[in-house]
């Protein structure tokens, strides 16, 4: 005869009544109380002993939330995001009456297989990013990634918050905006988690909204300009096309959040041609 502990029938009780629940309204239900997705943690690429990115991108600390992010479209056209999951199912255990020898974990691990997102633009402000019709915004998606969280356990991952070819949409838009490099527009991203516990049952985690601040050239920093002190206004921009930056380590995401200096952008920008000419003019 199958036993199970008391937390293991509380647990069944309430999917049981989950279930039910869902079939009567015929919507999904989140369960935040089995799987939290608790923010997207700061990352810093440490400094590699070698030439080239070879620095190792870690978290900052383990509750080192980024309250908001920064996508500098000149850059990049996808916007990573690094989350901290937790499985907050408490861990029990199945036992057969075959002896204590075929003692096994029950259905708590939960494996993560993906995201959903929903994009909201703030299309009051004077930035030029407008949604103009399904036929060329796609603004919800899915993305599959993988993280097995065993029962009390928290993990951090990573997967692509904003996916390449919607940030591609807009990088058009902030491209052709004249007024782009003061241009700022903010995102809204509403994401949940969706995973299966060991014995088959879909979990789903809290939704949050991740806000975004978009931008053109706000993360490339330029070199100083003081008359008589630094760089010369007049060659202010010359000086990234220069693309001699020496020791630097990168951030873990150019692009995303941190600053990088223009030297670094123009010499990555000029292997696929995407840079902005004026701020890579050629020397």
């Amino acid at each position: 005869m199958m036993q199970f502990t008391r937390a293991t029938l509380g647990r069944m009780s309430l999917l049981l009544l989950v279930g039910t629940a869902a079939q009567l309204t015929g919507c999904t239900h989140e369960n935040p109380l089995s799987l939290e997705l608790e923010g997207n943690l700061a990352m810093i690429r440490l400094p590699g002993a070698g030439a080239g990115v070879t620095g190792q991108c870690l978290p900052q600390g383990e509750t080192q939330f980024r309250p908001t992010g920064v996508f500098d479209l000149m850059v990049t056209n996808r916007y990573e995001f690094f989350p901290r999951i937790e499985n907050k199912l408490p861990e029990t255990q199945a036992i057969s009456g075959m002896g204590p020898e075929s003692l096994r974990l029950d259905a708590s691990t939960v494996t993560v297989e993906g995201a959903a997102m929903t994009l909201e633009l703030d299309t009051t402000s004077p930035g030029p990013l407008k949604v103009t019709g399904a036929l060329k915004w796609r603004t919800s998606w899915y993305t599959p990634f993988v993280a097995q969280i065993e029962a009390g356990q928290f993990v951090g991952s990573a997967f692509t918050l904003i996916p390449s070819d919607v940030g591609q949409l807009m990088k058009k838009q902030f491209g052709d905006f004249a007024d782009r490099r003061t241009a700022r527009q903010q995102a809204v991203v509403k994401v949940r988690l969706i995973g299966r516990m060991a014995d088959g049952t879909t979990v789903e985690s809290n939704t949050i909204a991740y806000p975004v601040d978009l931008c053109w050239g706000c993360l490339v920093s330029l070199p100083v300009s003081i008359p008589g002190v630094g760089v010369d206004p007049a060659l202010q921009y010359l000086a990234c096309s220069s693309k001699s930056i020496g020791a630097f380590t990168p951030p873990c995401m150019p692009g995303n959040d941190e600053y990088l200096p223009c030297q670094f952008y123009c010499a990555m920008c000029d292997l696929d041609n995407t840079c902005d000419d004026a701020v890579c003019p050629t020397p």
